[in-house]
Parts: C-alpha cells; structure tokens; sequence
C-alpha cells in the first residue's frame, strides 16, 4: 500500500515538472517571436483615413493607399480583409523591399447602402504590428431622393 502511495506520488511529481518545463519553453518560444522594431519590417502610409463625402447610392469610389515599407527586411502582405462584400481591397502579392512604395487598393460599392457608412479594413502583414488598418467613410445618399416630385 504504502508503496502505491509512493508511485502516484512519484507520477505526480513528474507531472507537474513536465508541465513547468512546457510553460517555460512556451515562454521562451513566445519571447523569441516577438518581432524586433530594429529588423522587422513596418507600414508608412501616407494616409490610414479617407472620407468619400457624399456620394450617390450606386456609385462606385476607390482610394489608393499608398505606403512605404519603412524596415529593414522585405514587406509581405498575406491578407487584407474588408468589413463587408461591397468593399473590395486589392494589394501587392509581392514581397515590398525596404525603402519601396506600393498601394493598397480599396472600391466601395454604395449600392444598397443609403446614410453614413465607416468601414474598415484590415492588413495582415509579417509588420512589426503585425495588423495594421486603414479606414474611409462617405455620406451615401438615396438613389431617388434627387427624384421631383
């Protein structure tokens, strides 16, 4: 009996080390991805906002963004994302040298929508943020309020 008691105490004991041991190599893991701002690579837009103003229901509108990879390493975007389907972001497939500029491409399509629309969009990026994004906003008026009466 009194050496099952030992066995599980044993067990037991080598679990919760084997436990500490992953915790600090997760750490340690964690620690060594964080990117470094001195060799990462990094956004410089010359602008992150626009606002269309106001624009007629249906009409289409597009803004380029453009950037410049202010690091020291190549720039890849991996993804950018647009709140909803009207907003189509088109960017580089390319990785950006240090120094380069490029543009990220955004078309709003107002069809459908009538009011103030914000959107915004979001750049996947191996960035020192890792995440940047950029925005816009317009004053969609309804197709058939200039309709006389």
């Amino acid at each position: 009996m009194k050496s099952i008691k030992t066995l599980i105490l044993v067990l037991f004991a080598g679990t919760i080390m084997l436990a500490g041991c992953n915790q600090s190599q997760k750490q340690e893991t964690t620690k060594n991805s964080v990117p470094d701002p001195n060799v990462s690579p990094m956004f410089k837009f010359e602008e992150t906002s626009v606002d269309f103003g106001k624009i007629k229901e249906g009409d289409v509108v597009e803004h380029k963004f453009k950037f410049t990879n202010v690091g020291n390493t190549p720039l890849t975007i991996t993804n950018v994302q647009a709140q909803c389907g009207c907003t189509i972001p088109i960017w580089p497939k390319q990785p950006i040298a240090p120094d380069e500029e490029d543009i990220i491409l955004v078309k709003f399509d107002s069809k459908g929508k009538s009011g103030t629309q914000q959107k915004q969009i979001t750049i996947m990026s191996n960035s020192y943020n890792g995440q940047d994004y950029l925005s816009f906003k317009a004053e969609v008026e309804k197709a058939d309020s200039t309709a006389t009466k």
